[in-house]
């Protein structure tokens, strides 16, 4: 019932919003849904929208949930939804991942981790769509990330199960396997790393092996 007193602006806005995990500030969700900060405040208004604290908002998780299947039901508009939310996480990534080290580590770090969640989420969308350029772009800041939160073991899962993603896709013929191969063997060497530091050793020089061999 909920749904069909919202405007169409308001349905489109709330749709697109069920890409989001967890808290975003309001400048995410307008780059995500392309909606009015007007759209967005009746959302607020009606409570569909609920502050966390910190300039930040959250749906909650039942009309995150129906406002997902909302979306699927729009194939375009979830395609659009979905490739903003990754410009907008990877971007964050790359800008913040990049100070990780440097003088403004503490905060950067901070940042990453508050949006830890829609960083995975846009990473594995990237993956799964075979964007090799994307996924090589984002691999020196996400293990980054990685390495300093002390989060190597989720990590190095992450960037296996990357791996994994693009050689199948390999196999079913939807990446070039010239242009997929570097790419998969970076991740092996960042895999590695991060599995070093998680104190698997035998595991980071199997891994090793298999970037320098292929």
């Amino acid at each position: 019932y909920m749904w069909q007193t919202l405007s169409p602006p308001e349905r489109k806005a709330l749709a697109m919003l069920s890409v989001l995990r967890g808290p975003f500030r309001l400048d995410a969700a307008e780059a995500i849904t392309g909606a009015a900060p007007g759209v967005l405040a009746l959302l607020l208004d009606q409570a569909l929208l609920r502050g966390t604290g910190g300039g930040r908002f959250e749906l909650h998780e039942l009309l995150r949930q129906y406002a997902t299947a909302r979306l699927a039901a729009e194939p375009s508009q979830e395609a659009i939804a979905r490739e903003r939310h990754a410009a907008q996480y990877l971007a964050l990534l790359a800008a913040r991942g990049g100070l990780l080290g440097g003088p403004e580590s503490k905060g950067s770090l901070a940042a990453l981790l508050r949006n830890q969640e829609n960083v995975r989420a846009a990473w594995e969308w990237t993956v799964e769509r075979g964007l090799l350029a994307d996924v090589e772009r984002a691999a020196p800041p996400l293990e980054a990330f990685y390495r300093f939160s002390g989060l190597s073991a989720d990590g190095a899962e992450m960037l296996a199960a990357a791996s994994a993603r693009l050689e199948a896709q390999i196999g079913r013929g939807a990446v070039e396997p010239a242009a997929a191969y570097p790419v998969i063997y970076d991740l092996y060497r960042r895999e590695a790393l991060l599995l070093e530091l998680h104190g698997a050793g035998e595991a980071a020089l199997a891994r090793l092996e298999q970037a320098r061999t292929g």
